[in-house]
């Protein structure tokens, strides 16, 4: 049985191994601890970006300028919230 003193150095070690090595802590952990690396905002962002190709190509098979400029606003816009969403989650 570690000691509270032990204890407090152990858990500020795996901490900072979670910050400077993420992949190699995963290595060591369960099923049920492991964290999917997409999570809901990668299924929503692979869902949305599949979505705004498909609109991409309609509105170009239609012509309409408009739609494929909503797309392409809608795919920088998404791009952006994925991109500051893995940011944060990284220290």
């Amino acid at each position: 049985m570690l000691s509270d003193a032990e204890q407090r150095q152990l858990t500020a070690i795996e901490f900072q191994l979670r910050v400077d090595d993420p992949d190699f802590v995963e290595l060591f952990t369960d099923g049920r601890q492991r964290r999917s690396r997409g999570g809901w905002r990668g299924r929503v962002a692979l869902i949305t970006f599949v979505l705004t190709v498909i609109a991409i190509g309609i509105g170009l098979a239609v012509g309409s300028v408009i739609m494929v400029v909503i797309a392409l606003t809608t795919v920088g816009a998404l791009s952006g919230w994925w991109i500051t969403g893995r940011r944060r989650r990284r220290p």
